[in-house]
């Protein structure tokens, strides 16, 4: 079970990524694409959020379920339907633990939290996720793939981005 200490550095060292690292990484890449797309790159962090958070709470004993997920949303301020992502992750070991990750949101920040249920709109402010239209992916799956911005895989890019990391001196949780 995490303590409250724990979660909080998942949430900063999540964040950070989500915030800083990934979008300085794919600007650095690819800035006409960044532009065009308004730094929008939820898909690609939480990608990279699940393998980062499968090599942090699972290592080499797999404790945790960590899904990826996709849907869309409805936002009424803007009049429009959009699309986005978060992680889902649960613990199997019968403690049922849960937590969200959506470290990509524009509208509301929600970073690492610990919930109930797979639920992104309990902490949305008027965004709503439009229903039946959620879909789940295998995050082992995507990474493999080349992504939108750079044409690399996601394995190819976790390299770059742990050494960023390490020069941002983020804690980097490790497998108890």
């Amino acid at each position: 079970m995490m303590n409250e200490k724990e979660i909080y550095k998942y949430n900063y060292v999540l964040n950070q990524l989500g915030k800083r690292i990934l979008p300085q990484y794919f600007y650095e890449m690819n800035p006409d694409k960044m532009n065009q797309w308004q730094n929008q790159i939820c898909r690609q962090s939480h990608i990279l959020a699940c393998y980062f958070l499968d090599q942090w709470l699972n290592g080499d004993k797999p404790n945790w379920d960590i899904k990826f997920y996709e849907s869309r949303f409805w936002d009424p301020n803007l009049g429009k339907e959009y699309d986005h992502s978060w992680v889902y992750i649960t613990n199997w070991t019968g403690s049922r633990e849960s937590y969200l990750c959506d470290i990509a949101r524009v509208s509301t920040h929600i970073g690492f939290v610990k919930v109930t249920q797979n639920n992104p709109d309990s902490f949305l402010a008027w965004d709503k996720e439009i229903q039946g239209e959620r879909k789940s992916f295998n995050w082992k799956e995507l990474i493999q793939q080349k992504e939108y911005y750079t044409h690399l895989t996601g394995l190819f890019i976790v390299p770059a981005i742990e050494q960023r990391m390490k020069q941002c001196n983020l804690f980097m949780p490790k497998n108890k």
